[in-house]
């Protein structure tokens, strides 16, 4: 059955009928760059539009979803793509968990795995490696900065397939970022498994 809500103030939690609603702000996503990025993953996409209080901000490339959101500022925030097939995709933002606001433009995934000529398609870049976090870890309902040590790490850790922009990038052996929400309590990946070290979400 469909409720018809009056308005209310942005963040705002009612309840009717026992069900409680909260109000988000209305996202807006006027553009985005790049147009086009490696069906890979791994590009950093910036966003520009109007994303409400900016509390917890996340994007949606197609129907992959949520991905974590680093606020550049009040109305440009980054995402890093995830990988998919090669193609057209439509680019969605949402902001403390609302609806989708998606775009009029589309995003394109290039495969651009053929090595030039000259240059040998097996040296490849080394992959991200974590060896130790700490703490190893952090209360579901996220906001606990966590210490990487590892190897070749990046502006971004994957954790359990989302990929969260990292608060402080120090050298690519040591890097602090703030751990997201968790969906549950227990372990969860890092890197994709390309790890040496454990991480869990606690209640």
């Amino acid at each position: 059955a469909f409720v018809e809500l009056p308005p209310h103030a942005n963040g705002l939690t009612t309840i009717y009928d026992d069900v409680a609603f909260t109000y988000v702000p209305r996202v807006v996503l006027e553009s985005f760059t790049p147009t086009s990025v490696d069906w890979e993953g791994g590009d950093v996409v910036t966003l520009r539009g109007s994303f409400g209080s900016h509390g917890r901000v996340t994007c949606a490339f197609g129907t992959v979803k949520p991905i974590t959101a680093r606020v550049v500022d009040v109305d440009a925030v980054e995402c890093v793509t995830p990988s998919r097939d090669a193609g057209l995709v439509d680019v969605g933002i949402a902001a403390s968990g609302g609806f989708y606001e998606r775009s009029s433009d589309v995003i394109e995934y290039v495969d651009d795995s053929a090595a030039p000529s000259g240059i040998d398609a097996a040296e490849d870049d080394a992959a991200p490696r974590v060896v130790a976090l700490a703490p190893s870890t952090a209360f579901k309902n996220g906001g606990s900065r966590v210490l990487v040590h590892g190897s070749d790490l990046g502006r971004f850790i994957v954790l359990g397939g989302v990929s969260v922009p990292v608060a402080s990038f120090v050298s690519s052996a040591v890097v602090v970022f703030e751990a997201p929400y968790g969906v549950s309590v227990g372990p969860i990946d890092v890197n994709d498994a390309v790890s040496g070290a454990s991480f869990a979400y606690t209640a």
